[in-house]
Formats: C-alpha cells, structure tokens, sequence
C-alpha cells in the first residue's frame, strides 16, 4: 500500500540512526577504556623500561580523551585536552623542557577558560556563590606566596601558572553545567599541580608522582565526561538557547 511505504523508509533511517548512536557509544567507551589502560600503564610503568615508550604511554592517556572531544565536535575541550597532552609529554622529557611543558599546560588553562566562561552563569548570583571562587583565589595567593622563596628565576612563569589555574578552577566553579563532574575535575587538577608544585621546589612528598599522575589524570577525566554529558542544543527543542555552548 502507497501510504505505508515513507512509514517503512522512516523506521529503516530510524534503525540506521539508532545503530549509528550505539556505534559511537561503544567507539567512545573503546577510546576511555584504552585512555584508562594507558594512564595505569604509564602509572606502573617500570623504571628499567625504555624512557621514550613511557613518554608515548604517558601522551597517549590524555590524547584518547581528547580523541573523544573530537568526535563529539567539542572543539575547544579537545583543544585543552591536546595541550595537556603536549605538557605532559614535554614535562616528561626533563628538566629541560620545563618551561614549555609549563607553558602548554598555561596555554590549556586558558583553553579551559574560553570554555567554561561561554558556560558562565548569571552575574546576579546569590553573593554565597562567589565564596568558592574568592576561596579558590586565597588559596593561591597563598600558595604562590609559599613557593615564592624557592622558585629563583622561576618566579614570574610560575606565578603566571598559578594565576592561570586559579582562574581556570574559578571559571569552572562558575560554568553553567549540571553536572558536578567538571567542578571536581578542575579542583583535581589543581591538587595535582600544588602537590607538583610542593614537591619540585619545596620538600619531596611520600608518593609524590602516583599522588600526582592519580589526580591529574582524575581531573582530566571527570571535566571530559563532565561537559561531554551536557546536552547537545541541536537536539534539544525547548530553551535550546541554553545549551548553545554546549558544542564548544
């Protein structure tokens, strides 16, 4: 019968898109589970083994997540992930990529910025909201200020550093997710970097580099899932504008 047959057509592109969705659901999962191993690769990776596989584990764990990013079209998460990935690989190169590896972590801070000020919520907020921000913003302060004696020539690029995560970590505290997940992800990552920071110039810290890679990584982890679970605004039809930043 005529009248059934764009009934048909519809259900066979409906079955095409519902198999297409399920396809980059598990190749997301895929590309997670193997960031996973990389990361815990990287974690217990023995000392006797080759420098160069380390650094190509350790890049591999951040660069899957920002595979990820991509192929969900989040272009400015997958940019910060790619700059994270690129200051992972140059802090493990030594101490003589020290400052490069700062400043492609720098430049991912402020990667992080543009996307979570896009996501930024109303500037009428209650004045209780501003505590964790104003609290986040001492606690560097603070920190730059116990570091400031070690630090030497280091002094300026680090101080910037610090200012740059800071930000980072108020921004997200500000973004207008629902998620929690990328809130927590940005506290982690700047415990990581302050137990880093402590334990290059202050004293060394009992378990220092697992401490550090675990809650970096961590922190990685729970910004991607964090923005990649917000809705995309094409695909939802009521106050669409509200998830405008969404692809970002």
């Amino acid at each position: 019968v005529p009248f059934h047959r764009p009934c048909f057509r519809h259900e066979r592109w409906m079955a095409v898109d519902a198999g297409l969705v399920r396809s980059v659901g598990l190749s997301r999962a895929v590309a997670l589970g193997l960031s996973a191993a990389a990361s815990l690769a990287y974690l217990l990776f023995p000392r006797w083994a080759p420098s160069s596989l380390e650094i190509v584990v350790k890049g591999l764990s951040v660069t899957l997540l920002a595979l990820i990013a991509f192929q969900a079209n989040r272009r400015l998460l997958s940019l910060a992930l790619l700059l994270s990935s690129l200051g992972d690989v140059l802090l493990a190169r030594g101490l003589n990529f020290f400052l490069w590896g700062l400043a492609a972590f720098l430049c991912a801070h402020l990667v992080y910025i543009a996307l979570f000020v896009r996501r930024r919520a109303s500037a009428a907020a209650a004045s209780g909201q501003w505590a964790f921000p104003a609290l986040v913003l001492v606690f560097g302060w603070a920190f730059g200020a116990y570091l400031a004696p070690s630090l030497g020539a280091l002094r300026v690029p680090v101080f910037c550093y610090i200012a740059a995560i800071v930000a980072m970590v108020a921004a997200a505290s500000r973004a207008n997710y629902r998620s929690r997940w990328v809130l927590a992800g940005a506290v982690l990552f700047l415990v990581s970097d302050s137990l880093l920071g402590a334990g290059r110039f202050k004293t060394p810290i009992p378990l220092g580099g697992p401490l550090v890679w675990i809650t970096y990584y961590a922190g990685q982890c729970a910004i991607t899932l964090g923005v990649l679970s917000e809705p995309d605004y094409r695909l939802t039809s009521d106050n669409s504008h509200a998830y405008q930043g969404s692809r970002i």
